[in-house]
């Protein structure tokens, strides 16, 4: 007999091995939501991280720590009937019922949303106010509950949207808060000894310092600096572009993708950045603030890409100087290439790839000040891996970007699926 559901608390924690304040970052996420999970009434949870370096795990059963977190945790739940995946940020904290509070408004209902009330924490004033995101949108800290033969976890989408196309079932009692704001931060002065006790008195609006964190205030105080100032440097570093907002997109790029895709009925645009290729394209994208976007970490969810692909019947898919972000890129085209239909008379296969020259950039950061650039394409290249996942009539040059810094050229390939 199959157990009723197993709850995942999914922690999104995905900065490098070489970040400079990993330890940092490490600390906070010790002090705030691990130290306020440890101690829940109901332990029957497991804690996944999307990361690949160690984590903290003290007083912790069962952990998955993957960039493949999603294929981990249909793994895991394969003898279950439902599941509930939990989002919470590495900085808030939560009740000591908090997981209770969650599991006992379980109901056997697929795509089920769970959106609990708490506070917000005004770290400039230091006050406990009242939650203004518990109102008519999903906020950033939800449960969602799904069968667990079709897990899409609470990551399935932006959590601004998510109450547009499931159920939403609210439990009425403050169980987490939410650190807002650029300084948030400092919430850290709160122990959850201190949290818990002031729970129970919803009159009592302050926290005092905690001395053991004075430390780690001021070494966060010394990274929210540098970072400021790195930014600044980045914006008054920036050349003066006067070229129209629009033909940053690449449009010289665009132009060819769409072309090359024209007879297809249902594009998919992976990375779209908010900007589709065709009014109609379904848009995928890793940033949850993207109003329209379905949420797909591509380099780690590819074989859920490839069911999805399957499931809206797509059959023309288009990525747009996103290829040379993914570590994993020949699998994410395998996939790809997996998902699509065949080209016959009566369906259509075809993929279209913009890239930025790899010959061109400079090796300080690889064509990404934001350092994000992971693989390097010529038109050879590009080729070459199109083929080497399957897809055949493949094409790849050189076009023109008399837009761009410096005026590189982009590269475009495209191919057809056929036997």
């Amino acid at each position: 007999m199959q157990k009723k559901f197993k709850h995942f608390i999914i922690v999104k924690f995905d900065y490098p091995e070489g970040y400079p304040y990993l330890h940092i970052k490490k600390q906070q996420l010790r002090w705030c939501l691990l130290d306020s999970l440890r101690n829940q009434t109901n332990k029957e949870f497991v804690l996944v991280f999307n990361s690949t370096i160690p984590m903290p795990h003290e007083g912790f059963g069962e952990m998955i720590i993957s960039p493949c977190w999603k294929d981990k945790v249909r793994e895991a739940a394969k003898d279950y009937e439902y599941v509930i995946t939990t989002r919470i940020d590495g900085d808030d904290f939560v009740t000591l019922d908090f997981v209770e509070k969650i599991q006992n408004a379980f109901e056997e209902k697929d795509k089920l949303i769970l959106q609990q009330d708490g506070w917000t924490y005004e770290t400039r004033q230091k006050k406990l106010v009242k939650n203004w995101m518990f109102q008519s949108y999903i906020s950033n800290c939800f449960s969602f509950i799904e069968k667990a033969d079709n897990i899409n976890t609470c990551y399935v989408e932006a959590h601004g949207l998510m109450n547009k196309k499931y159920e939403v079932k609210k439990i009425h009692e403050k169980i987490h808060i939410w650190c807002i704001n650029e300084e948030s931060l400092r919430a850290i002065n709160l122990t959850p000894e201190k949290f818990t006790h002031n729970f129970k008195d919803e009159k009592k609006k302050f926290f005092e310092l905690d001395e053991r964190h004075k430390g780690l205030i001021d070494a966060i105080d010394v990274f929210n600096n540098k970072i400021k100032n790195l930014k600044n440097k980045l914006i008054n570093g920036r050349p003066e572009i006067n070229a129209p907002v629009e033909r940053l997109l690449d449009t010289n790029g665009r132009d060819k993708i769409l072309n090359h895709l024209k007879d297809c009925k249902n594009i998919a645009d992976i990375g779209y950045g908010g900007y589709p290729i065709r009014e109609d394209a379904i848009g995928y994208d890793h940033n949850l603030q993207i109003d329209g976007a379905i949420y797909c970490d591509v380099d780690e969810d590819f074989i859920w890409l490839k069911e999805d692909l399957k499931k809206r019947k797509i059959d023309g898919v288009c990525l747009s100087h996103v290829l040379e972000h993914f570590p994993h890129c020949k699998r994410v085209l395998q996939e790809i290439y997996n998902g699509l239909p065949l080209c016959k008379a009566s369906s259509i296969g075809k993929i279209a790839i913009v890239v930025p020259n790899g010959e061109t950039v400079p090796y300080e950061s690889l064509g990404d000040s934001s350092g994000t650039h992971h693989v390097l394409f010529t038109p050879i290249t590009l080729k070459l891996f199109l083929e080497h996942v399957g897809f055949k009539d493949v094409k790849s040059e050189y076009y023109e970007r008399p837009y761009a810094y410096k005026q590189t050229k982009g590269i475009f390939a495209c191919g057809v699926k056929r036997e």
